[in-house]
Parts: C-alpha cells; structure tokens; sequence
C-alpha cells in the first residue's frame, strides 16, 4: 500500500526500503534505473547480497541491489522478488503517468498553436497584405484605397473578439459532422458557398476532423490570402478513396506552394490518414485545395 501512494521515485524507493526492514532486516537498497542513474535508501556502507532486475510488460526499468551483513536465504529472496515487483509496477505507474502528462500539455499547446494560427497569426498576415494595398493604392484610386483600410477595420475587430475568446474556458469538444462543417463555411461566407457533402459518405470521427480542417484552413487562406469571395467544397468517394476538394476564386496562386504552418498541420492531419493533401490552380482563377485519403470500412 506504501508503494501505491507514492508519487515519485525517491518515495517508491524508500517504501520499498522500510517493506524490506520489515521484512529481511535490510540496512539499505540502491535502485540503478534504465538510465543508469543511481538511488539510494537508508545505509549505503553495507554488503551487497543480490541484484534483482526490475522488469514490467517486457520493458527493462534497472534494476534494485539489497544491502546487509549476512547473505539472503532462499526464502528471503523470494521475498525480494515479491517486493520489487511491487517496486517495479509502481515505476511503471509513474512512467506512464508522466508520459500522460507530456502528452496532454503536447496536445494543449497544439490546440492553443490551431488556435493562435486560425485567428490571430492569420489575420495579422492579411493586416500586411492590404495595408500594403493600401499604401500603393491610396493616390492613384483613394476610393479603393478607403476599401482596403476598411477591410483592415474589421480585420482587426475580429482579431480582438478572438482575443477575448482565450479568456474564457474552452468549449468542450463537439461532434464533427457535414451539418457543422456546413454551418462553419455558411457562417465565414455568409452564403457566398456552396456545401456538398454526399449524403452516403460514411467517415471516421478523425477523418471528419480533417475534412473540418480542410475547409477552416482553405477558408482563411482564400479570405486572407486569395481575396476571394466565393467557395465551394465538394465531398465524395471516389472508388476506395474519399476526396474532399475546396476551391476559390480570387488570386491564382504560384506553384509550388511553400506550406506555412496551418497547410502544414492540415497536410500532417491527411498524413495521418495515409492520404495526400494538395494545393492547385482553379482553370477559372483561383484555387483548388485537395485531400485524398483511403475509404474505412464500417
């Protein structure tokens, strides 16, 4: 029970010492780990009697040396052997609590990144962009230049809403489906889109997700980047492959296209997938964001 409680290795190594004290009257146990590093508990000046190895799922964890004056009987290595099993699952524990922890701060900061990249980090970008517009346009057509620098108004109202958004609480996690996935393009398009979402494709929770990506991502990079102001996202099965396409009109862009971070993560995403994401030029201008991956049976 002593072992059960304890939260890292010093603790584990010291219950483990007084369950020995009891038990076999040890003066002192020293842990050497799979990294070779060295733990002690209670008196290091004693005899070592026996090196028991630490083993748990097949991984190696060190292993624990016992140290007293007189050599171990048969039925206190026996002994040993039941406690640093013990020892040995409660380091497993540990290990994979750690691992759990890394991982969810490794997913936290990937969502604040998403986050980061499909508010601010963009709208920023477009910032530059037109105020540059701007800037070369505002002698020669002072009308459109006023445009441009509305633009950047509101561009920037919406950067600032969003920073309030990261003040509250995040949303809990909802389902990705075509009725969300439509709604988020109507919603940034106000209506200058057009959804189809063939109604008997069948996808996973996580290909839904990058079906979802596809269509924020390619949005800002069309509203952003592309000056467009219509989108249209098409998604079917083609043969053992399902193929989500987003195109745009607006600017047609060069090729190749270097991928910034959100077109990373979004091609990342398709990876996992064992599809393929692309960018292409649409023959009426503008362009054609594509991914492809193989169809799940369910």
């Amino acid at each position: 029970r002593a072992l059960a409680e304890t939260r890292n290795v010093e603790a584990a190594l010291n219950a483990l010492f007084e369950s020995l004290s009891g038990a076999i009257r040890c003066r002192g146990v020293r842990l050497i780990d799979h990294e070779d590093r060295l733990f002690v508990a209670g008196k290091n000046d004693a005899r070592k009697v026996g090196a028991f190895p630490i083993r748990n799922d097949r991984q190696s964890l060190g292993h624990v040396e016992v140290l007293r004056d007189q050599p171990l009987l048969r039925e206190e290595e026996r002994t040993v052997e039941i406690l640093v099993e013990r020892f040995g699952t409660t380091l497993r524990r540990m290990q994979l609590t750690s691992q759990l922890v890394e991982a969810a701060e490794a997913e936290e900061r990937l969502r604040l990144a998403d986050r980061l990249h499909d508010g601010f980090i963009q709208t920023l970008a477009a910032v530059d962009m037109r105020a540059e517009a701007a800037k070369g346009l505002i002698r020669l057509t002072p009308t459109q230049a006023a445009d441009e620098l509305d633009t950047i108004k509101h561009l920037a109202r919406d950067a600032a809403a969003e920073a309030r958004t990261f003040l509250l609480p995040p949303e809990p996690a909802s389902t990705i489906n075509r009725q969300t996935i439509r709604a988020l393009l109507e919603r940034r398009w106000a209506g200058a889109c057009e959804v189809c979402i063939d109604e008997r494709l069948r996808l996973s929770d996580d290909q839904w997700q990058a079906v979802e990506m596809l269509a924020r991502e390619g949005s800002n990079n069309a509203i952003r980047h592309g000056y467009a102001t219509e989108v249209w996202l098409d998604a079917r099965e083609h043969g053992n492959e399902v193929v989500v396409t987003l195109q745009s009109n607006g600017k047609t862009p060069r090729l190749p296209v270097q991928y910034g971070y959100g077109l990373g993560r979004l091609e990342s995403v398709v990876q996992g997938l064992k599809g393929k994401l692309s960018l292409g030029r649409r023959p009426e201008g503008g362009s054609v964001l594509t991914a492809r991956f193989p169809k799940e049976e369910f």
